[in-house]
């Protein structure tokens, strides 16, 4: 007796390669993450999988957690596993406020964060998957700034069924947040 494919019989399955089948990391790009500042960072893997290595500080972890923030519930992001540590001083907001030395105040002698941005500017997360198999593409994005008053960074998510990217769909220079939700909420609701 002979066994059948019953994905294969209902002709759901357009891959040549298996192995590729179903929605894979195609790329992620970010601008304004953590130290990745003022220009569009991207990482490619097409589809593969991809072994990421580097220098310490060469920004490893800062892209895993790029994907984490973007993938996962705020509450369950834990920042800074990929390099093993158990206490991180990385958090939402530094990586959208750019962290990146401490400067101490002679007077206190506390430390206070040095940061590459302002609070106004915005920093975006973007993820494309891609199915060979129905040939379709979906990107995923996240848009964070910080409100006055708020220690906590705002969020806008966008979905849309198309291949997007930062250049040519995020505003990277306007500040004004709230234009550019305007715009991506018509374009893409």
């Amino acid at each position: 007796m002979s066994r059948s494919d019953p994905v294969a019989s209902m002709g759901l399955d357009f891959a040549a390669d298996e192995t590729r089948t179903g929605y894979r990391l195609d790329r992620v790009e970010v601008y304004n993450w953590g130290t990745f500042h003022g220009d569009v960072y991207q990482f490619e893997p097409n589809g593969y999988n991809t072994l990421v290595t580097g220098d310490k500080g060469s920004g490893k972890t800062t892209l895993a957690d790029a994907i984490t923030t973007m993938l996962c519930s705020p509450r369950g992001a834990a920042y800074n596993r990929a390099s093993g540590a158990e206490n991180t001083d990385r958090n939402l907001r530094s990586y959208v406020m750019g962290y990146y030395s401490t400067a101490r105040d002679e007077v206190s002698g506390k430390g206070k964060p040095v940061a590459l941005r302002e609070g106004s500017q915005h920093s975006v997360i973007l993820a494309s998957f891609r199915n060979e198999g129905f040939d379709k593409t979906v990107t995923l994005a996240i848009v964070l700034w910080m409100k006055d008053g708020k220690n906590v960074p705002e969020r806008y998510y966008v979905g849309a069924e198309k291949n997007l990217t930062i250049r040519q769909h995020f505003s990277l220079n306007s500040g004004d947040v709230f234009a550019l939700k305007k715009r991506l909420r018509q374009e893409y609701s």
